[in-house]
């Protein structure tokens, strides 16, 4: 087993046994009062096993992540990724099983069809969807009204923050009969797809050293492409030969 699919592994089992212990502590809350002391006992005991293999699971996962390039050369230095969310995400997704970005977009829900249709993986949605508030730096549990509002800045100066702003300008300008969560949430559409998107080209430029031409190129006539963000002063030098290999290709590459 390679250094991804152990970590993909320890994702699938800390998603599992944290949304156990969801569920748990949920019914104690619910229910705490009115069940026997013995079977509260359990649960009790129950949860302190999955806290127990939470710590085993991630402190292992910081010894993997050492070994994969995706985290050392890109990922860490990423504003607004973290270990925990990078783990459960990275989890479902399955490069083995997916031909294009898009592939990944319909998997966790962010295509109109497979949102329409309910036709994805609800928990890595709500992973991302997570990953996406914490590109914005929006602490807490949820996305506010005040976070709809035009003046609105993230907390976060990252390259991913920038791309959700500019395209709510965007949205502004395109769509002034859209509600501003409308007009959020469409931003931040964009923004987590972008970040889906950059995480096939940057598997398969490490991997296969394959430059990943996106859709809006290949069949709408686009010249350019948004290389993948990092937020380093200087390019290291994998996102240098990328842009050189997509400028060899005639496409121009950008950053934000």
């Amino acid at each position: 087993m390679d250094v991804l699919e152990e970590i993909r592994s320890i994702g699938l089992s800390i998603s599992y046994y944290e949304q156990q212990l969801q569920k748990n502590q949920k019914f104690l809350e619910n229910y705490g009062e009115r069940i026997r002391e013995k079977y509260r006992h359990s649960i009790e005991v129950e949860n302190d096993f999955y806290q127990n293999k939470l710590v085993e699971l991630e402190k292992e996962a910081k010894k993997l992540l050492k070994e994969w390039d995706m985290w050392t050369e890109w990922l860490q230095h990423v504003k607004g990724v973290g270990i925990n969310l990078t783990l459960k995400i990275f989890g479902y997704l399955d490069f083995n099983k997916a031909k294009h970005p898009s592939s990944f977009w319909k998997f966790c829900g962010f295509t109109a069809d497979s949102n329409k249709k309910q036709d994805f993986n609800h928990n890595v949605k709500g992973y991302l969807i997570r990953q996406g508030m914490s590109f914005l730096g929006i602490l807490g549990t949820g996305i506010k009204p005040f976070h709809y509002s035009e003046k609105f800045q993230p907390r976060v100066n990252g390259k991913y923050a920038k791309y959700f702003l500019k395209h709510r300008r965007i949205a502004d300008e395109k769509y002034p009969k859209w509600t501003k969560p409308h007009k959020f949430y469409h931003a931040m559409r964009v923004m987590i797809k972008k970040y889906l998107a950059d995480i096939f080209v940057v598997y398969h430029w490490f991997r296969n050293n394959r430059a990943e031409v996106i859709y809006a190129v290949q069949h709408l006539g686009k010249d350019y492409q948004y290389l993948p963000f990092i937020d380093k002063i200087q390019e290291p030098e994998w996102l240098l030969r990328l842009k050189a290999e997509y400028e060899n290709m005639g496409i121009k590459a950008l950053t934000i």
